[in-house]
């Protein structure tokens, strides 16, 4: 388990890496359950500046 935890945060992290203008201190690993017929092991929430402010976003990683 903790190896899979590992690779789901090693694959997070190159994700942000290319996502322009995040905010490192926004970064927030939150670690799910099933839902319905999908898996949800990881969501990782952060936020990006914009020209009109901060933008909450989020991705899944199963």
């Amino acid at each position: 388990m903790d190896t899979d935890r590992q690779r789901l945060i090693a694959l997070a992290e190159r994700a942000l890496a290319a996502e322009p203008d995040v905010i490192p201190d926004s970064v927030l690993y939150e670690w799910g359950d099933y839902y319905g017929d999908w898996q949800q092991p990881l969501t990782v929430h952060y936020a990006v500046t914009t020209p009109s402010g901060a933008e909450h976003r989020h991705q899944h990683f199963i």
